[in-house]
């Protein structure tokens, strides 16, 4: 008994784990993705606009935070260059020349920051309007093909006009044929009821 049990048990351990191992395999091949699937994607007006204006904003504040940057990299430059000539000017001994390097350090100073401030002024405007011009376009596009979709509804619904149209018209031609055939058909008749 101990025999048999003995050779049974992996057997029914066979028959027990058959079925999980046959189903993960159907499971692992019901989730692969085929290797010639090709997928297109294709976006709305809506997805396109919105597509169109991130990439717009994402442009406009990369070069904010680089006009940004640029401004603080030269200003340390010139705050370490104003603080060397500074240094420099408290060690000299005359006293009128130590005022007139301390003021010359500072006035340079001045002159080169204004500088720095009126170009950092002007790359953000530029920027900005450069976004501006950027969402218009996507604004402008959005409408072009508003535009096109009203266009190509609208010649659809003049070809379903023009066919409705000559629908009608071959009514009228297949009305026209059949008056002339009953005409030509009455007045054959009469031809011959005459005789």
């Amino acid at each position: 008994m101990k025999k048999s049990l003995h050779y049974l048990s992996p057997l029914l351990l066979f028959f027990l784990l058959t079925p999980i191992f046959v189903s993960a395999d159907e499971v692992s091949e019901s989730f692969a993705i085929p290797n010639s699937a090709t997928s297109t994607i294709v976006l709305t007006k809506s997805q396109e606009f919105t597509a169109c204006s991130q990439n717009a904003i994402e442009l406009r504040d990369t070069r904010l935070a680089q006009a940004r940057s640029s401004y603080n990299n030269t200003m340390n430059t010139l705050l370490a260059e104003r603080k060397e000539a500074e240094k420099e000017a408290v060690a000299i001994e005359d006293e009128k020349e130590r005022r007139e390097a301390i003021k010359e350090s500072v006035d340079s100073y001045k002159a080169q920051v204004k500088v720095i401030q009126s170009t950092l002024t002007q790359s953000r405007k530029t920027i900005w309007q450069n976004f501006e011009s950027d969402t218009k376009t996507c604004r402008d596009n959005l409408e072009k093909k508003d535009n096109e979709n009203k266009n190509s509804k609208d010649s659809l619904k003049e070809e379903l006009d023009s066919k409705a149209m000559s629908a009608e018209a071959k009514k009228d031609a297949m009305a026209d044929q059949r008056s002339v055939k009953e005409s030509l058909f009455e007045s054959l008749k009469s031809l011959f009821n005459k005789e």
